[in-house]
């Protein structure tokens, strides 16, 4: 396997064009196209990527955007296809760091950390298991179409995480200590920091919510179990569907507003001192 380097220094936006890619950083280009097990980095330039976006066949051991590259990669309405999975020479990294807009349809992808920029993941499939998804203050993650986030381990440090996916978060853990999330369908873990807020929206289910900050639920479903520490829990499900909390256990100093109470059911409540 080759593990080759592979340097954006493109003029023309085109990802299949040998002339868009060089062996090193600002180097000569002329190098072979990206192939699986290769390390795609962005670290310079402006060119956005705009074309051969079609580039399923290829499993890279690593891609990174670096603060350095100012383009954005595909479109609204057409998305890079790739795959960033390969573990054959290196673990694989997917790193963006960059300000820009960045479109991707991916087939498999691990390890995701995303500081800055705005990624739009788009298609469909789910990400393979054991992912991590770390989304940082300056990035917002749009989770679109049927993309599935099913067994990954998300964590939102201050950014944005908007999933109108009709797949959900399948199995996955979300941790927000700080920052926002919009959320649908089904999740398992939702752990909610004091500096966090979560939205949900349309049909929503979660197996256990720690909420600490805020947290608005305009969705039907069933959540199995909800521990409101502090900040506010806000129900406005007024879409006539029923709402339903299996185990409730609200501590002193959290606030629960039902904005539809006739829409509510509240199996088991449970008051609790407060947070030790």
């Amino acid at each position: 396997m080759a593990n080759d380097a592979r340097f954006w220094v493109s003029t023309n936006g085109d990802w299949s064009d040998t002339t868009s890619w060089s062996a090193t950083s600002g180097g000569a280009s002329g190098a072979t196209v990206p192939d699986s097990d290769d390390r795609v980095t962005f670290d310079r330039g402006a060119v956005s990527v705009t074309a051969g976006l079609n580039q399923s066949a290829v499993d890279l051991n690593w891609l990174k955007i670096l603060p350095g590259y100012t383009g954005n990669i595909g479109t609204s309405s057409a998305s890079l296809q790739i795959s960033v999975s390969n573990v054959t020479l290196t673990t694989p990294i997917f790193q963006i760091a960059g300000k820009g807009q960045y479109n991707f349809q991916f087939t498999n992808v691990d390890d995701i950390n995303i500081s800055s920029g705005t990624v739009n993941m788009n298609g469909s499939g789910n990400l393979t298991t054991g992912d991590y998804l770390h989304i940082g203050a300056d990035a917002v993650v749009n989770v679109n179409d049927t993309v599935g986030l099913d067994t990954t381990n998300v964590r939102v440090a201050g950014g944005a995480l908007v999933v109108t996916s009709t797949a959900g978060g399948g199995n996955s853990f979300l941790d927000i200590p700080s920052g926002r999330a919009v959320l649908r369908d089904a999740w398992d873990t939702i752990v909610i920091g004091r500096g966090a807020s979560v939205r949900t929206t349309e049909d929503f289910s979660a197996t256990s919510i720690k909420q600490g900050g805020e947290l608005e639920i305009s969705a039907s479903g069933t959540i199995a179990e909800l521990e409101a520490y502090t900040g506010s829990t806000t129900t406005s499900n007024t879409g006539g569907f029923g709402l339903t909390f299996t185990n409730l256990y609200r501590y002193l100093g959290s606030q629960f507003l039902l904005g539809s109470p006739t829409e509510v059911t509240i199996t088991n409540e449970f008051f609790v001192g407060s947070v030790a």
